[in-house]
């Protein structure tokens, strides 16, 4: 019944369809969970961009709001109150297209005025430079608290139940807390919280007509979470898978970089990026798996045993480089410097240095400097010893954007301290003239 569970007394002949509501909504909470601290590869690909999580949860919703308008239509139809149902439903439909940026990689369209202000360049609204940070702080853990405590009072009183039930309100049942709650505490992983609360919604749309028929409401949601589990699969996996891969390559990086080391979870950190650059090691699309591989040799020596990263390991991730940007310099002259030999690390900084130094005077024709170039610049002041103009330029750029904030900041840290003897010379005879250069200004 709608804002209490479902009793499998109330099934009739179907006394399992209470307790596969239940399974159908505690599952994916539970494996959401496990995933983050058990199979990390998995809670990545829940988090990428196109996604089995992201494409589970728009149709999710699509199928929330297709249910909750067949309901608003019969209720209206049969002269009971529809609108609450109506608008929920243009809410869970809206959102949907939210979720899949208004068919912005389906149908090939482009917004630039929209787009140029969306912290993932989408056209949608909900990541807008302006509102992340607020969506996150404070109205999405709002939303969230009050579906639950609607179902919860709901459920306690008879009275609130039967006000909620004469105008047709859709009310979250008991079987959506696991999914809400646990999108409460994993705020900061949007794709899975997203996830989570959309088949929150699919389970209230589905029981709207559940006061009438137990069995049938408990049915219908169940099915219609399942049903739009085996969609995204399909969608994902016949798909086209680019944009994918480089939002999985993010995602490995700012949970290994960032998430796992805060936690402590060091051994889940390294045996992630282990494994997520070994995939990516001649994936042409990345040309270079130095990136990750340099993650690794970072957090090992900050971490790891002693006597890591191996020599052998070194080697292989030197061979992988190639210098297609400032940052792939960088990460090579760490793996040069973590490896003895402060020569090359030097000549690799100092190619570095000219390419932001050629990106600076293109200023003008090129536009803002793109983030990659940013977290370049940044990476450099901490390797040439300017720790203090490395983070004013980290506050200035990306403090709007806690994950990867928390991730390059922790960056600057280790580079300082990788580079501590070249930087103690440095200071000796100052900074370079490039260093000086790019002192954020």
């Amino acid at each position: 019944m709608i804002g209490q569970a479902l009793p499998a007394g109330a099934c009739g002949s179907n006394r399992c369809a209470g307790t596969a509501l239940w399974v159908a909504c505690s599952v994916p909470a539970a494996f959401a969970v496990l995933s983050l601290f058990f199979w990390p590869s998995h809670f990545v690909a829940l988090n990428v961009e196109d996604g089995v999580g992201e494409t589970t949860g728009a149709a999710c919703m699509f199928a929330a709001a297709w249910l909750a308008g067949r309901e608003a239509w019969a209720a209206r139809r049969e002269r009971r109150a529809w609108r609450s149902a109506a608008w929920f439903a243009a809410g869970a439909l809206v959102v949907a297209l939210e979720e899949i940026s208004w068919g912005q990689r389906l149908l090939g369209w482009s917004f630039p005025l929209l787009q140029s202000r969306n912290v993932q360049h989408e056209i949608n609204l909900h990541n807008l430079t302006f509102f992340v940070h607020p969506l996150q702080a404070v109205l999405w853990p709002t939303l969230v608290v009050g579906c639950a405590a609607l179902g919860v009072i709901a459920r306690m009183s008879d009275r609130v139940r039967g006000w909620l039930i004469e105008r047709n309100v859709p009310t979250p049942p008991l079987q959506t807390l696991p999914p809400l709650l646990t999108s409460l505490a994993i705020v900061f992983f949007p794709e899975v919280a997203e996830l989570l609360f959309s088949i929150a919604m699919v389970v209230t749309a589905g029981v709207l007509r559940s006061h009438r028929d137990s069995a049938g409401g408990a049915r219908r949601a169940w099915v219609a979470v399942v049903t739009c589990v085996c969609v995204a699969l399909a969608v994902v996996e016949f798909g086209p898978h680019h944009q994918r891969e480089l939002s999985r390559l993010h995602w490995v990086l700012t949970i290994g970089e960032g998430i796992y080391p805060r936690l402590g979870m060091m051994d889940n950190s390294l045996a992630l990026l282990d494994a997520e650059a070994r995939r990516f090691e001649g994936w042409r699309t990345f040309g270079s798996a130095v990136g990750p591989l340099a993650t690794i040799a970072v957090k090992q020596w900050r971490y790891g045993s002693p006597g890591e990263p191996s020599p052998a390991f070194l080697e292989r991730a030197i061979r992988s480089g190639t210098l297609l940007d400032a940052r792939a310099s960088i990460d090579l002259a760490v793996l040069y410097r973590l490896a003895g030999r402060a020569e090359e690390a030097e000549l690799r900084l100092q190619n570095a240095e000219e390419l932001l130094e050629r990106h600076e005077r293109e200023g003008p024709a090129r536009g803002s400097p793109s983030e990659i170039e940013i977290v370049a610049r940044i990476r450099l002041l901490a390797a040439r010893g300017l720790r203090d103009e490395a983070q004013a330029l980290l506050r200035r750029h990306l403090k709007r954007r806690p994950e990867v904030f928390v991730l390059h900041w922790a960056w600057i840290r280790e580079l300082s301290a990788i580079f501590a003897g070249e930087a103690s010379a440095a200071e000796t005879r100052g900074p370079s003239r490039r260093a000086r250069g790019l002192r954020p200004r």
